[in-house]
C-alpha cells in the first residue's frame, strides 16, 4: 500500500514537473525511495583467471532501478555493481567508473585491473562500477539466432580472405554477407524487442544518477570515464548539471564524431 501511495505521488509530481517544472520536490520524493546499496563478497563470479586479479578485495551489489524511468512503479532490473574500498580511511567517498566501449562490463574491469586506478587516487576513496545495460550482469544483450538466419559466409561462416581477390569481393558481400547481417538485426531485434528500447546512453546516465543516490553520499557525482565512459560522463553533465562534483574525462573521443554515429577519429 505505501508502495502504491509512493507511486502515485511521484506520478502526480512528473505531471506537475511538465506544468511548473518542480524537479527539486520531485526527486526529493524518488530519491526516498532508493534503497541502499548492500555489499557482500562478490562470490564465485564466472570470470577468466587474469580477471580475477582483484577479486578477493572487491566487494559486490545489485540495485534495483526501473526498465522504464518514465514509469517508475513499473518492472525493475538490477544493475550489477562492484566496489573496492579505500586503503585510506575514512574514505572521502566513491568516485564511479566506467571503462567504457560501449559495452565493457565494469565489474570486469574493476576485478581485473580497478586496484590500479584506486593507487592513482591515492587509495583515498572507493571505486565504485557497475555493468551497464547489456553488458555482463545486467541484462546482457543477447540474440537468439532465428531459422531465417542461415548464415552462408559473413557473421557465422567468414568467407576466407583468400579465395577471391579482393576486387571480386563486392559480390559476395551484396550477395549473402549483406543478407547475414540484415537477417542477424532481426533476430537481435526480435529478442531484444522488451529491452533494447530502454538501453543506450541516455538511460545509462539516469542509471548513474540511481547510483549516486543509493550511495547515499549527499547526491553529487565523483566520475572517472574512459573513453566512450567519457562520453557518457559528457550526457550525464548535460542532463543533470547540478548532480555533479568532479569528472576526470579519460582518453576522450569527439562527441560531435560520436553523435554522427562514424567514430571516424577513434580508427
Amino acid at each position: 500500500m505505501k508502495r502504491e501511495r509512493t507511486c502515485s505521488s511521484i506520478f502526480l509530481l512528473s505531471n506537475c514537473t511538465q506544468a511548473f517544472g518542480l524537479t527539486q520536490v520531485q526527486r526529493r520524493l524518488i530519491n526516498s525511495t532508493t534503497p541502499q546499496l548492500e555489499w557482500a563478497s562478490c562470490g564465485d563470479l564466472e570470470l577468466e583467471e587474469y580477471e580475477k586479479t582483484f577479486l578477493n578485495i572487491s566487494e559486490c551489489a545489485k540495485l534495483p532501478v526501473p526498465l522504464d524511468y518514465q514509469d517508475k512503479c513499473g518492472e525493475k532490473i538490477d544493475l550489477a555493481l562492484i566496489r573496492i574500498r579505500a586503503t585510506a580511511q575514512p574514505s572521502k567517498g566513491s568516485v564511479l567508473l566506467n571503462p567504457g566501449g560501449p559495452g565493457l562490463s565494469g565489474i570486469q574491469f574493476v576485478t581485473t585491473a580497478g586496484k590500479l586506478y584506486q593507487e592513482v587516487l591515492g587509495g583515498e576513496y572507493d571505486l565504485v562500477s557497475w555493468d551497464p545495460r547489456g553488458t555482463g550482469r545486467t541484462i546482457p544483450f543477447k540474440c537468439q539466432k532465428s531459422k531465417n538466419t542461415k548464415s552462408r559466409r559473413g557473421i557465422n561462416n567468414p568467407l576466407p580472405h583468400d579465395i577471391l581477390p579482393q576486387q571480386d569481393l563486392w559480390g559476395e558481400v551484396k550477395g549473402g554477407t549483406w543478407d547475414d547481417f540484415g537477417n542477424f538485426a532481426g533476430d537481435c531485434e526480435t529478442s531484444m524487442r522488451k529491452y533494447g528500447p530502454h538501453m543506450g546512453t541516455v538511460t545509462a546516465a539516469r542509471d548513474m544518477l540511481s547510483i549516486v543516490d543509493s550511495l547515499q553520499e549527499g547526491g553529487k557525482l565523483k566520475y572517472w570515464g574512459v573513453s566512450y565512459g567519457a562520453i557518457l560522463g559528457q550526457y550525464f553533465a548535460a542532463l543533470f548539471p547540478d548532480q555533479f562534483d568532479r569528472m576526470l574525462l579519460d582518453s576522450v573521443p569527439r562527441l560531435d564524431d560520436y553523435l554522427d554515429g562514424i567514430n571516424k577519429e577513434a580508427l
